[in-house]
C-alpha cells in the first residue's frame, strides 16, 4: 500500500509542478521534487514540492532589494486528510516562516478526500486545500485511485482486466514526466496479463518470499503456474528507456544470485512432484553487449530449472501470439513506439 501510494503520490506531483509552474507560482525552472536529485527544502524544512516564487503576493521589497517567497506544497493520497493531518502541515509551515529572514510562504496541500473539519482548519489557517479532483479533474483522479488498486489488490493483480490497465496507463501518461515511473511500475503487471493471455494457468505479481533458515528475501515479479503440468515460469521484469540497458551485472545478479534464491524457497514442497521450473528475465529495450556474451556461456539448465530471456524483438514477437488486443496495443503504445523508448521488431523493422 505505501508503495503503491508513493507512486499515486509522484505521479500527481509532477502534474502539479506543470500545474504551478504554467501558473507562475514558483520559477519555471528551480522546481524541486521530492525523490529527485535536490530535495524541495523551505527554510530547512522539507516539502514535497517548493520553488522561488516571484509573484506580487509573495514579493517582497526589503531596503531596496527584491526578497523572493516560496511555493511549498506537500500531499497525502492515503486515506482521508483530517484535522490532525492539516494541523500537521500547519505546524510544518509556521516552522518554515518562523525566521524574518524567510520570504512569504504560499502553502498548498493535497489530499483524495479532505474532511470536513481538515477543509475547514486549512481555510481558517489560510492553506490552499485541494483534492485530486479540483486539481486535475475526475477523469485522472479516478486514474490514481485505480492506480493504487492495481498495484495493493491482491486479487486485480493476479487477474487484472487489460483494457482497464491500459485506460489508466493512457490516462495517466498525460501528466508530463510521470511516463517513465509509470512504465516500470506496471510493466510486471502487463507481462503478467501477457503470459497468462498466451499460455493459461495461475498467476501471480509481484509476491514477496522469504528464505526460512537464512531470511533472506526475494520478490517473484510474476509467476505463472502454467496448465497440463509444465511447471512454473518466473520472469524478471526490467523496463527500460531510450538508451538504457539491462547491463551485465544486472544479468549476473539474476542468474547467479536471484534465480537460485527463488528456486531454492518455490521448489519447499514441490520435490516429490518434481515440477520443472523456467526462470526469463524480459526487458522492452536490449541487453548490453558484454550482458548477452556473458549471458551465452551460461548453462540454461540447472539443478532443478531452466533458464532464458527475451529482449525487447523477442518480447514483441511473444506479444504476437496475445489473444488480447488491448495487450498488444498496450505494449506498443507505451513499451515500443513510445518516445521515451526504443524497439525494433522481430523482423528488424
Amino acid at each position: 500500500m505505501i508503495r503503491a501510494t508513493e507512486l499515486a503520490e509522484f505521479v500527481a506531483l509532477h502534474g502539479i509542478k506543470e500545474w504551478a509552474r504554467r501558473l507562475g507560482f514558483g520559477s519555471y525552472n528551480q522546481f524541486n521534487l521530492r525523490g529527485e536529485d535536490q530535495a524541495p527544502v523551505v527554510s530547512g524544512i522539507t516539502f514535497d514540492l517548493s520553488a522561488p516564487a516571484y509573484f506580487r503576493p509573495l514579493l517582497q521589497i526589503v531596503d531596496g532589494v527584491a526578497k523572493q517567497g516560496f511555493f511549498a506544497c506537500d500531499i497525502n493520497l492515503h486515506g482521508i486528510m483530517d484535522e490532525l493531518e492539516v494541523e500537521a502541515f500547519v505546524r510544518k509551515c509556521d516552522g518554515a516562516a518562523f525566521s524574518n529572514n524567510v520570504g512569504r510562504i504560499m502553502p498548498m496541500l493535497v489530499a483524495d478526500v479532505f474532511s470536513a473539519k481538515g477543509l475547514d482548519l486549512a481555510k481558517r489557517e489560510g492553506i490552499l486545500a485541494v483534492t485530486l479532483e479540483n486539481l486535475f479533474g475526475s477523469e485522472l483522479a479516478k486514474a490514481l485511485r485505480d492506480l493504487v488498486s492495481l498495484l495493493t489488490n491482491a486479487g486485480a493483480t493476479a487477474s487484472v482486466n487489460p483494457e482497464h490497465l491500459m485506460h489508466v496507463m493512457r490516462t495517466l501518461s498525460k501528466i508530463e514526466g510521470a511516463s517513465a515511473n509509470l512504465r516500470g511500475a506496471l510493466f510486471e503487471l502487463v507481462v503478467g496479463s501477457l503470459v497468462k493471455d498466451v499460455e493459461g494457468g495461475f498467476l501471480k505479481t509481484g509476491q514477496k518470499l522469504i528464505e526460512m533458515g537464512t531470511g533472506r528475501k526475494a520478490e517473484v515479479d510474476v509467476q505463472l503456474d502454467r496448465e497440463d503440468n509444465k511447471g512454473f515460469l518466473v520472469v524478471e521484469c526490467k523496463a527500460k528507456n531510450l538508451g538504457a540497458r539491462v547491463s551485465e551485472i544486472d544479468v549476473r545478479k539474476w542468474y547467479n544470485d536471484r534465480v537460485p534464491l527463488i528456486h531454492r524457497i518455490l521448489n519447499t514442497g514441490y520435490k516429490e512432484v518434481e515440477r520443472p521450473f523456467h526462470f526469463e528475465i524480459w526487458t522492452n529495450g536490449i541487453f548490453a553487449e558484454s550482458a548477452l556474451a556473458w549471458l551465452k556461456t551460461q548453462p540454461r539448465t540447472c539443478d532443478g530449472y531452466t533458464v532464458d530471456w527475451k529482449d525487447g524483438a523477442g518480447l514483441k514477437f511473444y506479444a504476437d501470439m496475445a489473444s488480447n488486443s488491448s495487450l498488444r496495443v498496450m505494449l506498443n503504445e507505451h513499451y515500443f513506439k513510445n518516445p521515451m523508448t526504443s524497439i525494433v521488431g522481430s523482423d528488424g523493422s
